[in-house]
């Protein structure tokens, strides 16, 4: 991701990006995301370090 988090996807794995946006302002980035089925991994970016809530 441009924020640099990393998102690995098991096999058959479903997985929606519902909302992204990353300017580095932690006011306005958002990052939500959606397992429907499978598995994966993330170690999260600058949203995450920045932002919790986002």
């Amino acid at each position: 991701m441009v924020d640099g988090a990393l998102i690995s996807l098991k096999a058959e794995t479903i997985f929606e990006i519902t909302a992204y946006k990353f300017e580095s302002d932690p006011a306005t980035d958002v990052s939500t995301l959606q397992l429907i089925e499978g598995g994966f991994r993330t170690i999260s970016g600058s949203i995450g370090a920045q932002n919790r809530d986002a």
